[in-house]
């Protein structure tokens, strides 16, 4: 059996790869909101290779009580948000003040709130598995944009969540019962229930002269054949219906099947949908040139400016 998955892609091969991954870096944290722990894909304009080493986070003042709490018993978590939070970040025990707070997750450990003032040094020195989580929703984010995560500080860094204006590098973060973009809605999964991502409401792709939905809505695709069927996506066994790499598992194959998001394959995993395609590994799919991302992406060899879609054993490929 297959790993557990998430939007096509094993979570283990996300957590320790695709968060290590290239990525667009930033000069200075942008303002707003905080909150989430979810993995990462490859980023825009992205060129580093994944990271197999992990930056130590940067180690926090200790006091007395700090280390008799360490021995104590755990905290018992705050109450699951069930609708947006505007200006509180969920982080296990509590709840961080966006204005003037942030939540750093190290890989394995609850969250705990920090000061907005060291934001710049957990970026710089945490690690690609740890999270620092300035949002949890676009309800902590200035009107216009969203709560988005990402490798935004380079591909040793930690996978962040923030508030931006433009295309989120991996999704548009929410907690349960928040809003999402049209077409998407808000899903978690049981190891973090309060963190969740934006992701298609309604999972359907076409597939040969049917359209799998329902309890069924991936596609195993056959390129030589230039057939596919119906199976149920990576989260529930597809990949052990579908093998690579005679055939493609396909939860996607343009935007429309995205809710607006890009449709990214990657060799040996299929197709999942994702704000931003890049890095070596992945491969934009369409069915019409509107498909294709309007910015550079990096590929395998440089940076990539598409200019068509390419159909080629019944899938369309932007060039």
């Amino acid at each position: 059996m297959r790993a557990a998955t998430l939007c096509g892609f094993p979570l283990s091969v996300l957590i320790v790869t695709l968060s290590a991954s290239a990525c667009s870096q930033r000069a200075a944290a942008p303002k707003g909101g905080d909150g989430l722990s979810s993995p990462i894909p490859s980023s825009t304009a992205q060129s580093a290779q994944p990271a197999t080493a992990t930056v130590n986070a940067p180690a926090p003042a200790t006091s007395a009580s700090a280390s008799a709490s360490q021995t104590s018993a755990a905290p018992v978590p705050a109450p699951v948000p069930s609708g947006p939070t505007p200006g509180q970040v969920y982080c296990g025990a509590r709840a961080c003040d966006a204005r003037t707070e942030f939540c750093f997750a190290a890989e394995g450990r609850p969250g705990v709130c920090k000061p907005r003032a060291e934001l710049e040094r957990f970026h710089a020195g945490s690690g690609a598995q740890d999270r620092v989580l300035e949002c949890d929703d676009a309800s902590d984010c200035p009107s216009g944009q969203r709560c988005c995560m990402g490798a935004y500080f380079g591909g040793t860094g930690p996978a962040s969540q923030l508030c931006d204006a433009t295309a989120c590098l991996a999704y548009e973060a929410c907690v349960p019962g928040a809003a999402c973009s049209a077409g998407n809605a808000c899903k978690t999964e049981p190891a973090t229930p309060a963190w969740g991502r934006c992701a298609p409401a309604n999972l359907a792709v076409a597939c040969g002269k049917s359209r799998c939905s329902g309890d069924t809505p991936a596609c195993c695709w056959d390129s030589d054949k230039k057939t596919g069927a119906c199976v149920p996506d990576a989260d529930h066994g597809g990949f052990d219906k579908c093998e690579a790499p005679a055939k493609t598992l396909l939860a996607c194959r343009n935007k429309a099947d995205c809710g607006g998001q890009y449709c990214c394959l990657h060799p040996m995993q299929g197709s999942s949908c994702w704000g931003a395609c890049g890095g070596s590994a992945d491969t934009v799919l369409c069915d019409t040139f509107a498909d294709c991302p309007k910015e550079e992406i990096m590929g395998p060899e440089g940076p990539v400016k598409f200019t068509r879609c390419n159909k080629s054993g019944g899938l369309g490929y932007c060039q």
